[in-house]
C-alpha cells in the first residue's frame, strides 16, 4: 500500500461510515409533510356538515301547511309520516340537508291512484340523482334514482310539472341551481389547515427524536 493510499484510506472509511449513518438516520427518522387537495363535497367537511346539520335541525321542527282544498287529506300525512321510511321531522331534515349541500332538492309525489291524482305521500330526492329530459311531444320528464337495499339504484321517471323542485343560487341554468364550485378554494383551505395541524404535531415529535440522535451520530464519527 502506497503512502497516498494510507493517507486517504482513513478519510474514505470515515466518509463511507458517515454515509451509512446518514442513510440509517434518514430512513429511521425522516418525515416529509404531505398535503392533499380536498376532493369531496361540502357535506364531507366537518365544519360545513355541522352548519348544514344546524340548519336542517331547525327546519325539521317546522309544521308544514298544505294550501288548497284539493290536498286537505295530505296535510295530516305530511305532518306525521310523509312516506313509509320517514317521519315528518326526518323528511324535512333530509330535504333541508339536500337543499343546502347540493342547491337542488326534488319532492316526488307518491300516488295511490295516479289517474285520479290522489297523492298519499312525498319523498325527497337528491338533485345529483336527477336528470331532466324532453320526450316526444315536448313534455319534460324527470328521471331520478332511488337507492334501496341493493347497491344498484332503481331509476324512475315522472313528469317534471308534477314534482316540487327547490333551487338555490338559481342563475345560469334554466332548471337547476348552481353548483358549489366557488367553494372549492375555501374547502381546500380548510382541508390544508387540518392537514397542517396533523403534520406539525407529527413533525415536532420527530424533530425531538432526531435531536437526540444527532449527538450520538457525532460521537460515532
Amino acid at each position: 500500500m502506497g503512502l497516498l493510499d494510507r493517507i486517504l484510506q482513513p478519510y474514505f472509511a470515515r466518509e463511507e461510515r458517515s454515509k451509512i449513518m446518514d442513510t440509517y438516520f434518514k430512513s429511521f427518522t425522516a418525515y416529509s409533510p404531505t398535503f392533499r387537495t380536498f376532493s369531496g363535497g361540502v357535506y364531507e367537511m366537518e365544519l360545513t356538515r355541522a352548519s348544514i346539520h344546524t340548519f336542517a335541525t331547525h327546519v325539521s321542527k317546522a309544521s308544514p301547511i298544505v294550501k288548497g282544498n284539493k290536498y286537505n287529506r295530505l296535510q295530516g300525512t305530511l305532518q306525521n309520516k310523509p312516506n313509509e321510511l320517514m317521519t315528518a321531522s326526518q323528511f324535512l331534515y333530509k330535504l333541508a340537508s339536500i337543499y343546502e349541500a347540493e342547491n337542488n332538492a326534488f319532492i316526488i309525489p307518491i300516488y295511490e291512484d295516479r289517474s285520479a291524482g290522489k297523492i298519499v305521500g312525498l319523498y325527497p330526492v337528491r338533485g345529483a340523482d336527477c336528470k331532466i329530459t324532453r320526450v316526444s311531444g315536448g313534455k319534460m320528464m324527470l328521471k331520478y334514482k332511488v337507492y334501496g337495499t341493493s347497491k344498484v339504484p332503481e331509476t324512475y321517471a315522472i313528469p317534471y310539472e308534477e314534482v316540487g323542485h327547490m333551487r338555490n343560487h338559481f342563475y345560469r341554468n334554466e332548471f337547476f341551481g348552481e353548483s358549489n364550485a366557488p367553494l372549492d378554494t375555501t374547502m381546500n383551505l380548510l382541508s390544508m389547515q387540518q392537514q397542517a395541524i396533523i403534520n406539525s404535531v407529527e413533525q415536532s415529535a420527530t424533530i425531538r427524536f432526531m435531536a437526540k440522535l444527532a449527538n450520538f451520530k457525532n460521537q460515532m464519527i
